[in-house]
Parts: C-alpha cells; structure tokens; sequence
C-alpha cells in the first residue's frame, strides 16, 4: 500500500557550473552582505575593514577554485580549455536572412521581399498610403526620394 500511494520517483540533478560555491561561501556571502547594510548606515571603521576583508577573500575565491582543479589533474590543458568554455560565455552568431516564405513559396529575391513586407506593414495600419505606387518597386521608391550619397560612419 505504501509503494503503491507513494510511487518511487529518480530525481535527476543538474550539474552545477557554479561548482566553486561551498557553503562556506554561501555562508560569507551571506555575512558580507549583512556586513554591507551595517556599514551603510554606520561610520565604524572596524565593521568597514571587516567588509573590505570579506569582498577581498570573496574575489579570489573562484580563481582558486580554478587553480585547485588544474593543480590536481594530469592533462592540464584540457582541464584549461574545460574551465574556460565553462567561464565563458558562449555567443550565438547572427545569421543573415536572405529567404522567406511568401504564401507557401520560399522566396529569395531582394527585390521582391522588401516589397511584400512593405505591402504587409501598410495592411496592418489600415490607413491608405497612396505615397507608394503599387507599381513600382519599394526599393525603387527609395532611390527615387533618396537620391543622395549616406556619409560613411
């Protein structure tokens, strides 16, 4: 009855990349931050060391960490490259968007998407823009009424 209304469950734990916050840490986290609100309101110089001491031992805290972690293992560049891509963060590079799906076809044309969201835009204000000719093309539009040469910035 027991296994039956209480049914065994695996719990799966997540890898903690912040792997150098101990609870020793937590704990002087948490001291230095109650350390910051006295000294805020108060001009104790000794409670002011004593923040200065925490920030200080606090700062160095995951290079040691790092330095522990190198130190210990055999194949030191690996475990560099490890710590590293952990440290870091990694950027997702922009892709250009040179395609789109118009009413079902994959259009890739440049001249023909600028002029169909501009026509998409305009429908959605409601309003009549008569300023663009239906037939001409958008980006001919612009050459039209923009005519001068942008400086280079």
């Amino acid at each position: 009855m027991f296994y039956s209304s209480f049914p065994l469950r695996q719990i799966i734990s997540k890898t903690n990349s912040n792997a150098w916050i101990t609870t020793g840490i937590r704990t002087s986290c948490k001291l230095k931050r109650d350390l910051y609100l006295l000294c805020k309101n108060s001009y104790n110089s000794r409670l002011k060391n004593l923040y200065k001491l925490y920030c200080k031992i606090l700062s160095n805290a995951k290079k040691r960490h790092c330095n522990k972690q190198i130190e210990n293992l055999k194949n030191k560049m690996k475990t560099v490259w490890d710590i590293t891509r952990t440290v870091t963060v990694v950027k997702t590079k922009n892709e250009v968007t040179n395609q789109l799906n118009i009413n079902g076809d994959i259009n890739y044309n440049f001249h023909t998407i600028p002029d169909f969201l501009n026509t998409y835009f305009l429908s959605i204000t409601g309003k009549n823009h008569s300023a663009i000719n239906k037939n001409n093309n958008s980006v001919d539009y612009l050459h039209q009424n923009f005519n001068k040469q942008f400086q280079n910035i």
